[in-house]
């Protein structure tokens, strides 16, 4: 009984205890024993060759020698740690502890007892030690870094087997004194560290010492470094610091100090240099800056008359034999005044001076604009043009509007030039943030080769494409620019003679509507400058009369003179009855624009002055703000530029058109009449004939959507819907234009959604019927227009 308690006390203790019968060789193991190891029952049997099986080979050996010593008692117990394998086939580290319980009356043993414990945690943990150990030591003697230990109270110093390296210490079993330690340190040096080690222990903050071991030329030079280390009740213990070998760094510090003089002479030399050079560069960049201005100056000059009388031909040409040569003329003064602006655009990306301006914008209204520029295009070589905007698009996005829209129209002209049969679209898409514009064509394609540089400036697929279909190669360099300074960039992907697209993948995050201080119910204006007079300085007899035929159509009572001279002999024939402004040439004969400006503020010092110039760079404006003009046009004169200009720094509004009183005020039946007005300059009598065409030819469309609807036929739904599309934009019914945007986005896909659709559509399709029937009836019956109702279709 007190035999089963003692077992059960050990084993209650984790324990594992064997009993060994020597006379008889049998082994007792018990079942803590066994759990230990994972054996259950009679696995590891009852002898000890069965047990000393489990033991380890390499083990064996060192553990029967420690047992037959103490069974020879030779010791007073038998002590030996050794592996021995688990039932999962592993190896644990035991503790075996036993002694000779009972001996015969000649000293032979006759029962050994003894205990296992499992020792695999602290056996690991010890490997694991040494290892980090072993692994310190080789840092230390890579990095020639040693640590060391001092304890003042006993004058005790520890220290790693590098340290005692770098120091020339042989190793020793017993313990060095601070004295020994630092014995091998030059004396100078070792005053120098003795004071330093003192400081440290009575809590001075050390700085880094060095010192030399040793005498040339095998001397070491040691850097060391120290901290005073606490213990728990926060008293100094001992001084912790290291030496590292800084020898080869001191040879190099002064082997590179025997070059700085010679460096320092190199250096100066190359400033100069290099300071020259630069003066050239800035001299060039100058010089190039310079040569622009005036090739955009001696071509715009000429192109400002010539689109000026074009755009006057095509006015008053109209109905005549003559109108197409005029429209020809202007295109091409269109075209030529684009290669002009892809090159100072290109310049000033050069530059790094073409800055963007985020704003909030509509990205419908933003489509539709481009949409607007490039569907006759595709549609006079007889190509579809097809977009595709998602409801999933926020109204409002952040981003430089004009910019996107340059990026786009550049990218759907190329498309439509380099394409001759098929289509082209624009479709866009939203993933987070980011906004995917895909332009795709079935255009002529071109090769990977070819793709590789068609970003690079005045370049082209091949040879024959500048021939073929001209341009100046910089359209896609540009836009490349353009999108990488917005945080995006251009992906091509294209197949020869299968097609292209273009993907534009710009970072545009949803913003709020901007708000907009004037009303939105302000009805268009006609003659916008009506009541306003202008004194106007332009040497160039063919641009005065350009100017004087738009201003005169705007309303404005317009001055000329020839120069700056001139100007201010009738500025002052005023008298204090001023004009309202003054429009400044720049480059004149007998007076420059800059110096006028300077006199005509003496004299009228809230006078605006504005500044009209062939010249296009940035640095032309900022010459023109700085000597007081309020603003700067480029030649040629854009109406839609100028006039706003006036308007905005006479503080005059614009003058309603003099019917606008009988227009309809707001939306009705979804149009924005004082939008549509805006945008066809006021002419009641075309809006007029425009609804009464579209009222005329669209009588039956929600009747017929809704039979293609109930026949699910997604052709027909698809053409009707693709019509009443560029109707709506024709006629800003936005909700229509949504609507048929949808619907023919899902007859298209052959999707169940466009006939749930194709009734809403009919329905706002009705309702615009209706507004546009109340518009004709209030203005009397009008002829619609067949061109106007093939434009709709």
């Amino acid at each position: 009984l007190a035999e089963r308690r003692w077992v059960m006390a050990l084993e209650t203790a984790g324990l594992g205890v064997w009993d060994w019968n020597v006379q008889t060789d049998a082994v007792f193991f018990s079942h803590r024993w066994k759990a230990m190891l994972g054996y259950q029952g009679n696995d590891v049997g009852g002898s000890p060759a069965r047990w000393l099986a489990l033991v380890h080979p390499d083990d064996r050996a060192g553990c029967q020698a420690a047992r037959e010593r103490h069974l020879r008692g030779e010791t007073p117990q038998y002590r030996h740690e050794h592996r021995v394998r688990a039932a999962d086939g592993t190896w644990r580290w035991m503790l075996d502890q036993g002694m000779v319980f009972e001996r015969q009356s000649d000293g032979r043993p006759l029962r050994v007892v003894g205990t296992y414990t499992d020792v695999t945690e602290r056996k690991q943990a010890e490997h694991a030690l040494l290892e980090k150990q072993q692994a310190l030591a080789e840092a230390q003697r890579i990095a020639h870094i040693g640590s060391w230990s001092w304890n003042p109270v006993a004058d005790i110093v520890t220290c790693s087997e590098e340290t005692l390296r770098l120091m020339g210490i042989a190793p020793s079993d017993g313990p060095l004194t601070l004295k020994q330690f630092l014995a091998p340190i030059a004396s100078e040096d070792r005053r120098r560290l003795v004071t330093w080690c003192r400081d440290g222990v009575a809590g001075s903050r050390l700085r880094d010492i060095e010192c030399q071991v040793g005498a040339p030329p095998g001397a070491r030079v040691l850097n060391g470094r120290a901290f005073l280390q606490r213990d728990v009740h926060g008293r100094s213990s001992a001084l912790v610091g290291t030496f590292q070998d800084i020898t080869k760094r001191k040879a190099l510090e002064e082997e590179l100090d025997k070059h700085r003089h010679h460096l320092e002479g190199l250096v100066k030399s190359r400033t100069a240099e290099l300071e020259a050079a630069r003066a050239e560069a800035v001299h060039l960049a100058q010089v190039k800056t310079e040569f622009l201005a005036n090739m955009s100056h001696e071509i715009r000059t000429p192109l400002n008359a010539v689109m000026g009388l074009a755009q006057i031909g095509v006015r008053d040409s109209a109905g005549r034999r003559s109108h197409d040569t005029f429209v020809r003329i202007r295109e091409a003064g269109e075209h030529l005044l684009g290669v002009i602006n892809d090159i100072l655009d290109f310049s000033r990306l050069e530059a790094g001076r073409l800055a963007l301006d985020i704003q909030p914008l509509s990205l419908g209204s933003l489509i539709d604009n481009v949409e607007s520029l490039i569907r006759e295009r595709a549609e006079l070589k007889g190509l579809r043009f097809v977009t595709d905007l998602p409801d999933t698009l926020p109204d409002w996005v952040a981003g430089d509007a004009q910019r996107l829209r340059q990026i786009l129209v550049n990218l759907l002209a190329n498309a439509v030039k380099f394409t001759d049969r098929g289509e082209v679209s624009l479709r866009v898409e939203r993933r987070g943030d980011e906004t995917l514009f895909r332009v795709t064509d079935t255009g002529i394609g071109i090769t990977d080769e070819q793709a590789a540089r068609l970003f690079r400036p005045f370049e082209q697929a091949d040879t024959s494409t500048t021939r073929r279909y001209g341009g100046s190669g910089l359209g896609l360099a540009i836009s490349q620019n353009l999108a990488r300074d917005m945080g995006g960039e251009i992906i091509v992907k294209s197949a020869l003679g299968v097609g292209s697209t273009f993907t534009l993948r710009v970072p545009l995050s949803a913003t709020a509507a901007p708000v907009n201080k004037a009303s939105a119910q302000r009805e268009p204006q006609t003659k916008r400058l009506t009541g306003l007079r202008l004194l106007v300085a332009e040497d160039v007899e063919v641009n005065r009369l350009v100017l004087e035929d738009l201003l005169h159509q705007e309303g404005a009572e317009v001055t000329f003179a020839e120069h700056g001279r001139q100007l201010l002999e009738k500025l002052r024939e005023c008298g204090d009855d001023y004009p309202d402004a003054v429009l400044m040439d720049v480059q004149m004969p007998v007076m420059d624009g800059y110096e006028a400006t300077r006199r005509v503020l003496e004299m009228a010092p809230s006078l605006p002055v504005i500044g009209l110039t062939a010249h296009a760079l940035s640095e032309e404006r900022d010459r023109c703000l700085a000597v007081g003009m309020v603003e700067h046009v480029t030649k040629p004169v854009d109406a839609d530029i100028l006039v706003p200009a006036i308007l905005r720094h006479t503080g005059r509004q614009p003058r309603p058109a003099a019917a606008a009183a009988s227009s309809p005020a707001g939306h009705t039946g979804g149009i924005d009449w004082a939008a549509l007005l805006t945008r066809y300059k006021g002419r009641q009598d075309f809006v007029t004939k425009l609804a009464a065409t579209a009222l005329d030819s669209h009588r039956d469309t929600p009747a017929s959507l809704r039979v293609a609807a109930q026949q699910t036929d997604y052709g027909a739904l698809a053409f009707s819907a693709h019509a009443l599309k560029g109707l709506a934009g024709n006629l800003l019914a936005h909700e229509v234009e949504k609507l048929a945007r949808q619907v023919e986005k899902s007859a298209r896909a052959g999707s169940a959604q466009a006939v749930a659709e194709a009734d809403q559509l009919a329905q706002a399709v009705e309702r615009l019927l209706t507004a546009l029937a109340d518009r004709v009836g209030s203005d009397g019956n009008t002829e619609p227009s067949p061109g106007l109702v093939a434009r709709a279709r």
